[in-house]
This record gives C-alpha cells, sequence and structure tokens, in this order.
C-alpha cells in the first residue's frame, strides 16, 4: 500500500460526505452495488485518491451530480445516519485514506455489501478493527494482482506480452511469484498499468502498515 494523498483534516468532512452519499442512494431505492461500481471508477473516486481539494470539500449532492450526471434528484432527503450505508461510506473512505490504495483496489478484496453486513447497531466495530480486518483481506487477495487485472481485461499472457511491449517470460515469472513485480522498473510497470487500465500501485504487492509508516 502507499501512503495517503491528502492530509487528514480533511477526512471529517470527506467521510461525512461520502457516508451521506451512500445512505441518499439507500433513500432513493438505487442499487447500492451499481452506485459503488459507479463511483469507484468515476472522476470523482480519482479526484480523492489523488487528493484534490476541490473534491476533498464537495458535499454529498455535489458528488452525486457528477456521479449520476444530475440525472437524479437528491436534494429533498433526510439524514438518517449513523445507519448501515453511512457507516459503510464513511469506513472504506477512512480505510482508503489510511491505507492509500484505491476504492476499486479495495472492491475487489472486500465488497461494498460485505462492509454494509458488517455494521451492527448495537456493537459497532471500531477503525481499527475495520482496518485490521480489511488488511488481512487484501493481503490475502493481493498475492497475484498481475493475473487478476490481466484476466480481467480478457487478456492472454502472449497478448499483454504483445501490447504492453513485456518480454512474456517476465509476466509469467511475475504471475507465479518467482521475480517480485515490486522490483519491477518503472517503465515496465507503467506499459503494463497502461495497458490494464490501472495504476502501477494495483499492480504491485502488499504493504504493511508498518512498511507505509517508515
Amino acid at each position: 500500500m502507499k501512503r495517503s494523498r491528502y492530509n487528514k483534516l480533511y477526512l471529517p468532512e470527506l467521510t461525512h460526505s461520502i457516508g451521506v452519499m451512500l445512505d441518499k442512494v439507500h433513500d432513493k431505492g438505487l442499487d447500492i452495488e451499481d452506485f459503488w461500481l459507479r463511483f469507484i471508477n468515476s472522476n470523482v473516486a480519482k479526484q480523492i485518491e489523488c487528493g484534490n481539494v476541490k473534491y476533498l470539500n464537495l458535499t454529498s449532492t455535489y458528488l452525486l451530480d457528477e456521479i449520476y450526471n444530475k440525472e437524479v434528484d437528491f436534494e429533498n432527503y433526510k439524514i438518517r445516519y449513523p445507519g448501515e450505508y453511512y457507516w459503510a461510506g464513511y469506513m472504506l473512505t477512512y480505510y482508503q485514506h489510511y491505507s492509500g490504495s484505491s476504492f476499486a483496489k479495495i472492491n475487489q478484496s472486500f465488497s461494498i455489501l460485505k462492509v454494509i453486513d458488517l455494521f451492527d447497531p448495537f456493537e459497532q466495530m471500531c477503525e481499527e478493527d475495520f482496518f485490521e480486518l480489511l488488511d488481512k483481506s487484501i493481503k490475502e487477495n493481493n498475492s497475484n494482482n498481475l493475473k487478476r487485472y490481466r484476466k480481467a481485461n480478457g487478456y492472454t499472457q502472449k497478448e499483454l506480452a504483445e501490447k504492453a511491449d513485456v518480454d512474456i517470460r517476465s509476466i509469467q515469472m511475475y504471475e507465479q511469484n518467482k521475480l517480485d513485480i515490486n522490483k519491477a522498473s518503472v517503465d515496465k510497470l507503467y506499459r503494463l498499468a497502461k495497458v490494464l487500465g490501472c495504476d502501477i500501485i494495483d499492480l504491485m504487492e502488499y504493504f504493511s502498515k508498518e512498511e507505509i509508516e517508515e
């Protein structure tokens, strides 16, 4: 994982906005899983992840208007937190900041529905326990990011090698964990990431919290 690209001071406003976003989507009767996929693949998520101050300060309505291109009216709403939807948005945003990972990468290992199912109105999970749970899940699922992204894009190893101009033997060795992809050249990682439509960090292996803070 990598360091967050924005200051923790922005977290109270941002976690609230994204928590309210999920609650508003639920209030409108929209599919939460569909919305979350829209969000994690949107410019909104990308701007938050890269620390664009404008997006860190926008209200839930502004964020939703951009995600849905103003096709849904989210103005008339009475906030009902702390419910499971607000809590899930809050916790995932907090974890995204803590880990520095993308929302999309987190979702690959721990879906929005799984997070919502963790909510207990009588005994809410603290941030530390939530982070530990997601860290473990991501570590277990991140053993071969390159292979997962390649398959998600429908490429064979040979096709990826040709499109990224990377020798097929390297790709095979990375996918078999016989070569450490974290030690690959930036140029090689860039070419692979560009073809696979992801960030370089998404192809790399899991880093512990201790490694992040060093």
